[in-house]
Formats: structure tokens, sequence, C-alpha cells
């Protein structure tokens, strides 16, 4: 079900019962939940679990630009060891002057560096001198990158693995 926010399930002998925010329940044989990091399916069956930092801190930014080669282009470029960044349009003709809406997505390992928050402003110089010198006759990262008009920071954060399997409570 999609646009629809899971408040939870209940399972008995008759099936299972999707309990869905401000709408009627649904009944059904089987709920497979793939409802993401924050899953409130796996938070009612593992109420105190916490998130697990894998060490990796990224920043995302969105920038106005003309086309990278293609204009349909995905780009990844190095590693999370050196310095990674994945990129890719969004939008085509934003402005009339043929410019795109280009994601970027940076990643670093940090090893030994706590979780940082959720979602908050980033910070250039956290990031950007790992990238200084990543310029190519087809685009200058650094400049995609100061160029953004708003950069997030979030962390790398993961969920242990559930038993196989797993059924009910």
């Amino acid at each position: 079900m999609l646009d629809h926010r899971c408040e939870g399930v209940e399972q008995n002998d008759a099936g299972t019962v999707l309990r869905i925010a401000q709408r009627p329940s649904v009944r059904g044989d089987l709920v497979v939940a793939c409802d993401g990091v924050n899953s409130a399916i796996r938070r009612q069956f593992y109420p105190d679990e916490k998130l697990a930092f894998t060490g990796i801190n990224t920043w995302r930014g969105v920038t106005r630009r003309k086309p990278i080669l293609t204009g349909r282009s995905y780009l990844r470029i190095g590693t999370v060891d050196t310095g990674k960044i994945v990129i890719y349009p969004i939008a085509d003709d934003v402005d009339g002057a043929g410019n795109q809406l280009i994601n970027w997505t940076t990643e670093k390992r940090m090893p030994g560096e706590p979780m940082n928050d959720w979602n908050k402003a980033g910070r250039m110089e956290d990031f950007l001198p790992v990238y200084e010198g990543w310029r190519f006759d087809w685009l200058d990262v650094p400049e995609l990158i100061r160029s953004a008009d708003t950069i997030f920071e979030y962390p790398m954060v993961d969920r242990d693995p559930v038993p196989a399997g797993r059924s009910g409570g």
C-alpha cells in the first residue's frame, strides 16, 4: 500500500491484520515489512533496537547547472575510503536556460567518530577538502558541491539482521 502510514500488525490463525493510520485495517494472509529503517512493524517486534551506525557519513545536495555529459548520465566516483560521490540529474530545464537539477551525495568513512545527527545542515568544511582535486574536463566536482543551495548531513545507518523466517511476535 503506497501513501499510507503503517501503525502495526496483528497475527493469528486466521491471518494478519495491518493497522493503517486514519484508514480501515487491512486483513491478509501475509505481511511483508519493507518500510525502511524506521519500520513501524520492526519497532513492534524489536522495541529496544538501536540503529547500527556503519561509520560512514553522507552529505547531500542539489545543484542547478548545465547537463553533465549526456544529461542522463549517472556517475559514481571513488570509494568510501577515499571519498565517494554519486551524481545524477533529477529535473531537466528548470530555468528555461537548459539547466538541470543535479542531485549529488558524498560518502566518507569516519572511523572512531560517533554517529552524527539525522538530517541536519551540512558544513562544506567537513567534507569538501576530500574532493578539492576532483576536476575532470567534463565536471568540476568542488564547484558542483559549492553551487548547491543547501547541504544536508546524514549518518549511514542500518539495522542488524533478524532471524530468517520471522513470524509473529
